[in-house]
């Protein structure tokens, strides 16, 4: 690793781009004012928290709580779509491809 450059050793991955979708649609609904540059911190976790707070439809505050942030960064995703009138499928922070289509839809729109 020595001979590796210090530049490129401390450089870091290009961000997902399901992280900036996540930052886009938030900001879209007025939840996230921070960069969208797909970095997850403290804004990015607010933003998340504010709309597991205040969108309804999803799982009971207990249930998301216990929730890994990967998974409620999820449903995050899937209550705004489901609140656009898309349709993500079932609101319980997994994946699925429905969520996929969902949201490259709603980035058409």
């Amino acid at each position: 690793m020595d001979d590796y450059p210090r530049s490129r050793r401390l450089a870091r991955p290009k961000p997902r781009n399901e992280d900036l979708r996540l930052h886009r649609l938030m900001r879209r609904h007025g939840f996230y004012r921070g960069e969208i540059d797909g970095e997850f911190g403290r804004k990015t976790d607010q933003a998340v928290l504010a709309v597991l707070s205040n969108v309804g439809g999803g799982p009971a505050p207990e249930v998301w709580r216990a929730m890994s942030q990967a998974e409620q960064r999820t449903l995050a995703v899937q209550l705004l779509l489901k609140r656009d009138g898309h349709d993500p499928g079932p609101q319980d922070g997994m994946w699925r491809d429905k969520t996929s289509k969902a949201l490259a839809k709603a980035e058409r729109e």
